[in-house]
């Protein structure tokens, strides 16, 4: 294990202490939670870093603005018109600047956040006797040689030692996969020994934290482990957006904090 992934995995322990109770819950209640945490940290450090007086005045003042400029347009008086379009505009100037205040101050806080979510949230974790397909990467030179997956008491399969064989859409790739069925809920290792070494994946069973896939380095280039994980999904169907690089359960957490921001600031009575 490299030093960046003990930091990485310390940190994410040390998070699971603050957020782990989110795991414990269904599936969209987990992401309605932390979309309500990001909304209440996001109105409350608003109200620490904004002046609510002045931008409670400045709202009052563009209401006023907006009445006298249709009341301009009736007229046809075009000086009163940009007069009051102007001014409207230099409002709506300082409260973006005020605006930019808590975003600066929430930008740390909201990527440890991120981090932790994007860690314990993008799968719907396995439970008991459900299969999952366990699958073992080699370089297509590797084809025909004998895999290992460690027997051990947690977990079930057809057969602990298979071959490898070439991925039929790659044919530079051979691959090895194993349909193990768990026989208890909890973290299990699940273990793979080839001849260019043994690789750990852990599986979590009945909780978040199980990684779809794990690149590992060795001598001979990268080796990679992969499970078959069901993609979390807000209500079961909100598809993720590939193109920007949105996974599913991202635009799920985005559409309920941008959701619940209006409806918090409203609960505390901020502008």
């Amino acid at each position: 294990m490299t030093f960046a992934q003990t930091i990485n995995d310390g940190l994410l322990h040390a998070l699971d202490w603050l957020f782990g109770w989110v795991l414990l819950l269904p599936r969209d209640l987990g992401l309605l939670a932390v979309a309500a945490l990001t909304s209440v940290f996001l109105v409350g450090v608003r109200r620490w870093t904004t002046d609510q007086q002045w931008l409670t005045r400045a709202r009052a003042d563009q209401r006023v603005l907006k009445k006298l400029q249709r009341e301009a347009k009736q007229r046809r008086d075009r000086q009163a018109l940009t007069r009051h379009r102007t001014l409207n505009k230099q409002i709506g100037l300082m409260k973006l600047t005020t605006e930019g205040k808590p975003l600066l101050w929430a930008i740390i806080p909201v990527a440890v956040l991120a981090f932790w979510c994007y860690a314990r949230l993008p799968f719907i974790p396995p439970v008991l006797h459900e299969h999952v397909e366990v699958r073992l990467n080699h370089p297509a030179s590797a084809t025909g040689q004998l895999v290992h997956l460690m027997p051990s008491e947690n977990i079930s399969t057809d057969s602990w030692i298979k071959p490898l064989r070439i991925e039929p859409t790659n044919e530079r790739v051979s691959v090895v996969t194993w349909k193990v069925l768990p026989a208890q809920t909890g973290s299990f290792d699940l273990v793979m020994a080839s001849p260019r070494g043994r690789f750990t994946h852990t599986l979590f069973v009945g909780s978040s934290g199980s990684e779809a896939s794990i690149e590992h380095a060795t001598s001979e280039g990268m080796i990679q482990t992969e499970l078959s994980l069901k993609p979390r999904r807000l209500f079961g169907f909100v598809p993720g957006i590939p193109a920007l690089g949105l996974p599913a359960w991202l635009v799920g957490y985005l559409v309920l904090t941008v959701a619940l921001i209006p409806v918090t600031r409203k609960v505390f009575g901020l502008q």
